[in-house]
């Protein structure tokens, strides 16, 4: 397999609900040619890391010892907490791994709540990479696809919505289809964290895409670790998926990179983006 064939093939089978990479809401880029955050900040949400102990204290509101106990509720924590903060960055990376090499799709949401302003790219392995720019109400989109040239649109009277950059879609499907052992809690600078490693995974499809049998899916591991005012700073899971005589690997990272403390410049694109729209 090719490392074109293994975008498309990564492309087909991590069309996740609510998460086709290459659809009409394109999603930043973490890594990847060509792609410009314009955050001028680079201060990271910090790695929980300190020494894990079984929880007695009070969870986020909806969830529970095993997981979440409301889906509806810990969503709405999420995107709460990330938008009261005024600003933060999320990063996406789905890796698929071959006998032939690796292909991912990488992306990144920033947004900054007081400037109303937004910003979103994705990039696929030896594939197009897009970006939007939200500023105004008007949204300015780069698009810099494989071997051909880059082209601009614009769109006028955008309605600006910082929620649509907390990457809830994303994050849902843990939550909502994985049970998880009993909750760690983690004190680390001040914030208290809570980290949960799988215990059972009721829908493999809901994570890997439709177009992967649960039976192909030798071997599933997955964490998730969010703080106590709801926001998810990480969700990770990693498959072993069989196809024929072909073995895949499938990692899936979402991490929140910063909460407070964005400030969205414009790219260096923009005055081109303006000029030709």
């Amino acid at each position: 397999m090719d490392r074109r064939r293994g975008a498309l093939a990564l492309t087909t089978l991590l069309l996740l609900s609510g998460c086709s990479f290459l659809g009409a809401s394109p999603l930043g880029s973490s890594g990847g040619t060509g792609t410009h955050t314009p955050a001028t900040t680079t201060t990271h949400t910090p790695t929980p890391t300190a020494t894990a102990t079984a929880t007695s204290a009070q969870l986020p509101e909806g969830y529970a010892p095993s997981g979440v106990d409301n889906l509806s509720v810990a969503l709405g924590a999420h995107q709460s907490a990330l938008v009261d903060s005024g600003s933060f960055t999320i990063s996406y990376r789905a890796t698929l791994l071959t006998g032939e090499g690796r292909s991912s799709i990488a992306s990144v949401r920033s947004a900054n709540v007081t400037q109303a302003r937004g910003y979103e790219a994705t990039n696929v392995t030896n594939g197009a990479t897009r970006e939007t720019f939200l500023t105004d109400g008007t949204a300015y989109v780069r698009t810099n696809p494989a071997g051909g040239a880059v082209y601009y649109n614009r769109t006028s009277n955008v309605t600006y919505d910082p929620r649509r950059y907390t990457a809830a879609e994303f994050v849902r499907p843990a939550l909502e289809n994985v049970t998880y052992k009993n909750a760690e809690r983690i004190e680390r600078r001040n914030r208290t964290f809570f980290r949960y490693r799988v215990s059972e995974v009721r829908s493999l499809q809901s994570l890997l895409g439709e177009g992967v049998n649960p039976e192909n899916v030798t071997s599933f591991d997955a964490a998730l670790v969010v703080a106590a005012d709801g926001s998810v700073q990480r969700v990770g899971y990693q498959a072993t998926v069989e196809r024929g005589a072909e073995e895949l690997v499938v990692q899936v990272r979402i991490d929140l990179l910063q909460q407070g403390g964005v400030v969205l410049g414009e790219p260096a694109w923009l005055g081109e983006a303006r000029q030709s729209t």
